[in-house]
């Protein structure tokens, strides 16, 4: 069963604690049926003639809860349903649960002997239903207002999660056909640092620039340039553009004009963005705006949960 920032918890020079945060953003989605459209963690393709309906983001998280999504090997995940906080209006705050899936019904080592163990051994071995191992536990906290969801990429004991994973995680519980009924289009943004851009079109001797631009939030497409994408997407009646530049023959790479950077910068937060290029050894690179996540440092002086540090920090932000 398949099911922005993220935070990773470190060790100071003074014995303080510290969680790096980086962003995730969820993103286009699109009713399919021929009601009224309603936008879930991204666009509305009717926003002027019907809004989305309040609660619409808690209540999908709500019913992706009750599934789980298998996200690194072995590793699988859920989130718990989100609370709402009494004093933070719009700010809700859940655990994502990480665990190891093992074949109980596979051989076992006997690592003293080095070999298998006797089948008269292991079934001996009994594990509780609903019984699983090395249970890792971050938390999360969602904004309504923003459509973004911050967790942790590393806990107080060092085991980590990272903005890849999340994103995996969050993308593969919101597309269950109980959680969307099929009628949704669903996509996951991780948001990237703000030099995400740059560097991507920095990439040396630039040859190709994936553009990947999916329908925004309604209630965040202020620019002309996102209204229109918006607008000439839900004319189309789809979900998303992309868009390939491949340098000429001859040429020596890419050279990205400011309408282009434009694409880029409204890909980088609600889509992607992929340069490809080579370095001065001649060896292909390739750099994506999911590798380089939006990080920052929360403090453990700033409050005793993971949600107090998260609101210090982004009133900091401000």
């Amino acid at each position: 069963m398949n099911g922005p920032i993220t935070a990773h918890c470190s060790s100071e020079s003074q014995n303080r604690s510290a969680i790096i945060a980086s962003m995730l953003k969820t993103a286009n989605v699109n009713h399919k049926t021929a009601a009224a459209a309603i936008s879930w963690f991204g666009s509305d393709p009717n926003i002027a003639a019907a809004p989305h309906p309040t609660g619409i983001y808690v209540d999908s998280l709500r019913r992706a809860s009750r599934f789980y999504s298998q996200v690194r090997g072995h590793d699988f995940a859920k989130i718990t349903s989100p609370t709402r906080h009494r004093d933070h209006p719009g700010m809700y705050f859940g655990r994502i649960l990480v665990w190891t899936e093992i074949n109980q019904k596979g051989k076992w080592l006997n690592l003293i002997e080095e070999d298998e163990l006797p089948k008269k051994l292991w079934d001996q071995i009994n594990i509780p239903d609903g019984a699983k191992p090395n249970y890792r536990v971050f938390n999360y906290v969602f904004d309504e207002n923003s459509h973004t969801v911050y967790f942790e990429g590393k806990n107080e004991f060092g085991e980590s999660f990272g903005p890849t994973t999340g994103r995996r995680l969050f993308a593969n519980l919101l597309s269950e056909q109980e959680v969307t009924g099929g009628n949704y289009d669903m996509s996951v943004t991780l948001i990237p640092d703000e030099t995400a851009v740059d560097q991507i079109l920095d990439v040396p001797r630039l040859r190709k620039l994936v553009i990947r631009i999916t329908r925004p939030n309604p209630d965040t497409t202020t620019s002309s340039a996102r209204r229109r994408i918006f607008d000439e997407l839900y004319e189309a009646d789809a979900k998303q553009v992309e868009i390939t530049y491949t340098k000429a023959a001859g040429a020596d790479n890419l050279k990205p004009t400011p309408n282009i950077k434009h694409e880029a910068e409204l890909a980088a937060t609600d889509g992607f963005v992929t340069g490809f290029g080579y370095d001065i050894s001649g060896r292909k690179v390739e750099l994506s705006t999911d590798a380089i996540p939006k990080k920052f440092t929360l403090s453990m002086d700033s409050g005793g949960s993971f949600f107090a540090r998260l609101m210090a920090a982004l009133r900091g932000r401000r």
